[in-house]
C-alpha cells in the first residue's frame, strides 16, 4: 500500500472551528486542522459534517473562516482540495485510512466500522483533553469498551493524562473480571502526542514593539515596571484558584521594589458570580499589584499582551487542566515561564533551564474524595462543585512561587535566557511541523498494525507501541464507580507530592507574619468547606505548629478522634494552599 494523501476528520457538533470563546479543545481542534492543512501534504481533506440543511459553500467557507485559511495564509492552488461527506459514509475513510476525531468519543464510530464489516479497513484516532467531569469521562473511557482494535488511538497531549487514563482502565477491568469473569481487555493505542503552536507567528507578535509600547501605555506601565501575564479563563473550578499567584506576586514586588503589574486576560465563566469573587481575591491578597482583567476573547488584545509582558505565570491546581495551550503559546512567545508542577505543565520544560516550575501538594487518596466520588455519581454535585472542591485541596508553594518571580522581575539577564531557552523548545518539541509529524508517523504505524492483521509476516513496528494489546486483568473488589473513583487516586500523580503522615510541617513566614490574621480573606478562601475541618480545628493545628516549629502530620493529628482525621488532612492542605504551612523544609529540593 502507497503513501496516502487524503485524510478523513470527523466533526462532531461542537467541533466545527469558530467558537466566540476559545475553550482548550477548540483551540487544539483548530490548530491541529489547520496545521494538517498547512503541513500535512493531503491531497484532499474529507470533513465528514452532518450539515443537514446547511447549503455546503457556507460549510466550507465556516471551515475556512474557522481555520484561518485565507488567501495571504495559504493560497488555495498549495491547499489540500476540501470535500464534504456524512459521518455514515465510510467510503472516505476507506480511501485514507483513518478517520481522526476532534475527541475520544470513538464509540460510535467504532460500531459503525464494525456494523460494515470494515474493523481492517481504516483506523480511528481520537484525543483526550478533560477527563475530569464525570459524564465525560464516562463517555470517553466508556468508548474503549467498544470495537475498538490495536490500530486504533487515542492520543493522550502528556504523560501525566496517560497515566490517568491507566489508572481508569485498571480499575475498570478489575471490576469486569470481578463481574463478567473476563480476563483480557482490549485496548487501542494510547500514545502521548503534544498539542501544538504556531511558533513563528507568536514570536511574531511578541516582538512587537508597537504594540508593546502601545499597550503599556495604555495600562499606566512606566519604563521599570514588569508585566506579568496570565492568560486564559478566570475560573477557580477548571483553570486556577488565583490566590497563589496573587500572594507570590505581593511578595516578589514588596521584596524587589519593581512595579508589578498582572493582566490576566481571559474572561469568567458567570461574570456575575465570579468577577466579584476575584476582584475581592484581588483587594485581599494583592494590594500592592496593578492587577489588570482584560478581554481574553479580544484576540487583538491578546497579541498585544504577548508583546506586552514580561513574564507568564499560571499556578494551575484543577484536574479540569490536562495540558496547558496558553504556556506552550507564552514559550513559543519567547516569555519566561513560572508554572505549578502540575499535570502536564511538568512536560513541557526542565525546570531552571526553560522556565520555572513550583512544588504542588494534593489531598491523600481514601479519605474524604471517596465521599466527593459517591456524590458526584448520585448526581449531586455539577462540574463546578466537583472540580473546585478538588481544587482547593491542592496547594501551590507560595513561598517558592514568591523567589521565583522575585528573580524573573529583579534580572532582565533571567527573564531574557529562560525565554530564548523556553521559545528554542517550543520551536523544537511544540511548534505545528513537528506535532504534524509524529501524528502522521502514528498513522503509519497503525496502518503497519492493520496490515499486520491481515498478513502476520508483516510486522508492525513496537517502537510507538503503548497499548493496543490484550491487557490481563485480575479481578478486584472495586467499590466506587471505576470511571469515577476517588479524584484523589485517580488524579494525585498531577501534584509533586500527595500529603503523607511523615510530612513535616512548620509555619510559613506569612504565618509567622501575621499568625493572628483570618484564615479567609475573600470569598474565595473558604469555599467549599465540606471535605476540610472547621475554623476552630484549623486553628488548633496553626497553634500546635506555632508551639512545636516543625512536627509530622501524624503528630498533629494524634491528638484528635480518628474519623475527623480525613477531614483533618484536607485542612491540612487547604490551610497550605493560603500560604499559612509549609511542606517543603530548607533541605528538600525543589521538584
Amino acid at each position: 500500500m502507497g503513501e496516502t494523501t487524503q485524510l478523513a476528520i470527523l466533526l462532531r457538533n461542537g467541533d466545527l472551528p469558530g467558537s466566540a470563546q476559545a475553550y482548550g479543545r477548540l483551540v487544539a481542534n483548530r490548530g491541529l486542522f489547520a496545521a494538517l492543512v498547512r503541513h500535512g501534504g493531503y491531497g484532499t481533506i474529507h470533513w465528514l459534517v452532518n450539515r443537514r440543511s446547511t447549503p455546503e459553500a457556507q460549510v466550507l467557507q465556516q471551515l475556512e473562516t474557522g481555520l484561518g485559511l485565507s488567501e495571504q495564509a495559504q493560497p488555495r492552488a498549495v491547499r489540500p482540495r476540501f470535500a464534504l461527506a456524512s459521518p455514515l459514509n465510510t467510503l472516505p475513510a476507506q480511501e485514507g485510512g483513518l478517520v481522526l476525531h476532534g475527541s475520544a468519543y470513538l464509540g460510535p464510530s467504532a460500531w459503525l466500522r464494525r456494523h460494515a464489516g470494515q474493523e481492517r479497513a481504516y483506523s480511528l484516532v481520537g484525543t483526550f483533553f478533560g477527563l475530569a467531569v464525570a459524564a465525560q469521562r464516562h463517555q470517553m473511557l466508556g468508548s474503549l469498551l467498544a470495537p475498538l482494535e490495536p490500530w486504533d488511538a487515542v492520543i493522550c497531549s502528556s504523560p501525566t493524562v496517560q497515566t490517568a487514563v491507566h489508572t481508569m482502565l485498571d480499575n475498570m477491568g478489575a471490576y469486569l473480571a470481578e463481574r463478567t469473569g473476563a480476563r483480557q481487555l482490549r485496548l487501542p493505542q494510547l500514545p502521548v502526542i503534544p498539542i501544538g503552536v504556531d511558533v513563528a507567528g507568536l514570536a511574531a507578535q511578541a516582538s512587537n514593539g508597537e504594540a508593546r509600547r502601545s499597550l503599556r501605555q495604555q495600562l499606566g506601565l512606566s519604563a521599570d515596571a514588569v508585566a506579568v501575564l496570565w492568560v486564559g479563563r478566570l475560573s477557580w473550578f477548571d483553570k486556577a484558584f488565583p490566590q497563589a499567584m496573587l500572594l507570590a506576586l505581593e511578595q516578589a514586588a514588596q521584596r524587589s521594589g519593581v512595579p508589578v503589574h498582572f493582566l490576566m486576560a481571559g474572561w469568567f465563566p458567570d461574570q456575575q458570580r465570579d468577577g466579584p469573587r476575584f476582584e475581592a481575591a484581588i483587594r485581599a491578597h494583592a494590594p500592592s499589584v496593578a492587577v489588570h482583567l482584560l478581554d481574553g476573547n479580544d484576540q487583538g488584545l491578546v497579541r498585544r499582551c504577548w508583546a506586552a509582558a514580561d513574564v507568564f505565570l499560571s499556578l494551575s491546581d484543577t484536574i479540569l487542566e490536562t495540558f496547558g495551550q496558553a504556556p506552550v503559546e507564552a514559550m513559543a512567545a519567547g516569555l519566561p515561564v513560572v508554572l505549578s508542577d502540575w499535570n502536564g505543565y511538568r512536560s513541557l520544560l526542565d525546570h531552571g533551564e526553560e522556565g520555572l516550575l513550583i512544588p504542588t501538594l494534593a489531598a491523600p487518596a481514601g479519605g474524604n474524595g471517596e465521599w466527593l466520588a459517591l456524590v458526584e455519581a448520585m448526581g449531586q454535585l455539577d462540574p463546578t462543585a466537583y472540580g473546585g472542591s478538588v481544587a482547593q485541596h491542592v496547594a501551590v508553594h507560595v513561598g517558592l512561587a514568591a523567589e521565583a518571580l522575585t528573580a524573573l522581575i529583579s534580572s532582565p539577564a533571567l527573564r531574557r535566557r529562560l525565554g530564548e531557552a523556553a521559545q528554542r523548545r517550543a520551536r523544537h518539541n511544540l511548534d505545528w511541523p513537528v506535532v504534524v509529524a509524529a501524528h502522521q508517523a502514528l498513522f503509519k504505524e497503525l496502518a503497519k498494525r492493520r496490515r499486520h492483521a491481515a498478513n502476520p509476516d508483516d510486522q508492525p513496528s513496537t517502537a510507538r507501541s503503548t497499548g493496543g494489546e490484550p491487557q490481563q486483568i485480575e479481578p478486584r473488589h472495586v467499590a466506587l464507580p471505576p470511571l469515577g473513583h476517588d479524584p484523589f487516586a485517580d488524579f494525585g500523580h498531577y501534584a509533586s507530592a500527595t500529603l503523607s503522615d511523615d510530612h513535616q510541617l512548620r509555619w510559613s513566614a506569612l504565618q509567622a507574619q501575621g499568625p493572628n490574621e483570618p484564615l479567609e480573606r475573600c470569598e474565595l478562601d473558604g469555599l467549599m468547606p465540606g471535605l476540610r475541618a472547621t475554623p476552630a480545628e484549623h486553628r488548633q493545628l496553626l497553634e500546635h505548629l506555632g508551639v512545636n516549629g516543625s512536627c509530622s502530620v501524624a503528630e498533629l493529628l494524634a491528638p484528635f478522634p480518628p474519623k475527623r482525621r480525613p477531614f483533618l488532612r484536607m485542612g491540612l492542605v487547604w490551610l497550605a494552599k493560603l500560604g499559612r504551612i509549609d511542606w517543603l523544609g530548607p533541605e528538600q529540593p525543589q521538584a
